[in-house]
């Protein structure tokens, strides 16, 4: 028997925030019908807002006080951060956003694919550095762009609103978690390169097969931890109204 597809809400009608129940003819004074809460908590404007990125003066020192500032929600308090996103405005800010900390986690990875690299006996001259961090720049970005698309296809079928330039702009935001990620590799093959120089004049301290297994551990919770935080962003977006 054929599933039907759900049918996804028109960006016009208005959603309850909170479970997504379309509060279309209902008055401001009411309550969700399905949830119970309060009908004007979903349509006022003041809900969702432009983050102090997208605010601040463009003069460098508050520029980069925004930048830490916005920076620092995103990564400690992304559901918060996502609940109160205003999602249907302009992107070039928010692309902005994105790019400088997809460059400082291709810069971070990058050193780390190049010290492992080495240590493993690949001697990779440090001249193509900067080759390979515009490649894996280069590289999150096309990622991205496919996450969008697959992530409005998905809900789309599902029944979600989530066009395709809300989930683009999250996701912009959603890059502050690919600097954890990629500071921690850069740690790991530190402490890995560390370790090795030290065997060779000691006793053995961490096997290489150790370090393997846990550079292998480290990409699948850093696979965990980026899905995690993507999915909240998600979750807290697809009921948007602005």
């Amino acid at each position: 028997m054929a599933i039907a597809r759900e049918i996804t809400p028109d960006s016009t009608e208005s959603l309850c925030e909170m479970c997504g129940y379309r509060l279309n003819g209902l008055p401001d004074e009411a309550n969700c019908p399905e949830c119970g809460s309060p009908v004007a908590n979903s349509r006022t404007m003041s809900l969702r807002f432009v983050p102090a990125w997208e605010r601040a003066d463009p003069r460098a020192g508050a520029r980069f006080k925004a930048f830490v500032h916005t920076s620092t929600r995103v990564l400690f308090t992304p559901a918060q951060f996502f609940r109160t996103l205003r999602t249907r405005t302009e992107s070039a800010r928010s692309r902005r956003f994105a790019n400088l900390h997809s460059m400082l986690a291709s810069v971070l990875g990058s050193w780390a694919a190049v010290a492992h690299g080495n240590w493993q006996g690949w001697r990779i001259s440090l001249l193509l550095l900067p080759l390979i961090i515009l490649i894996v720049w280069l590289s999150l970005g096309r990622i991205t762009s496919l996450a969008a698309r697959l992530t409005t296809w998905e809900a789309n079928y599902r029944g979600y609103r989530l066009p395709q330039a809300v989930v683009r702009r999250a996701l912009d935001y959603h890059a502050v978690h690919y600097v954890p990620v990629a500071a921690g590799a850069f740690a790991l093959v530190l402490a890995g390169t560390i370790f090795s120089d030290l065997t060779s004049m000691a006793a053995p301290m961490v096997s290489p097969t150790t370090y393997l297994y846990a550079l292998c551990g480290y990409v699948v919770g850093s696979a965990i931890y980026l899905f995690t935080t993507y999915w909240t962003a998600m979750r807290n977006i697809m009921y948007a109204n602005v």
